[in-house]
């Protein structure tokens, strides 16, 4: 989940080039939502991670790299006040694996 700074941020950081070079680290993206009873601009990321991966290296490896510099070109990280990261297992009757 991604808090920003306001909702013009919100409305201009989810574009597909923010997230352009996630698929080099393994990441892949299910969706991308806000939340119609959110009063705070947030932005929530459903990604997975290849089952053997441990996603908390994967994250700060992307986060270092010269591809996620570049996803972020032009958009002021500042404005993203917050990133909080919740790891999920499906269960049995889950679509997504």
């Amino acid at each position: 989940m991604y808090t920003l700074k306001d909702s013009v941020s919100l409305a201009v950081y989810p574009g597909p080039r923010h997230f352009g070079s996630f698929a080099e680290f393994g990441i892949s993206i299910h969706g991308i939502w806000t939340s119609r009873e959110d009063d705070a601009p947030r932005l929530y990321v459903l990604t997975s991670f290849p089952a053997d991966a441990d996603p908390v290296q994967i994250e700060r490896d992307y986060m270092q790299s010269p591809g996620f510099k570049a996803d972020m070109e032009g958009f002021d990280r500042s404005n993203i006040v917050r990133v909080e990261t919740t790891l999920l297992a499906p269960t049995d009757a889950s679509p997504l694996r």
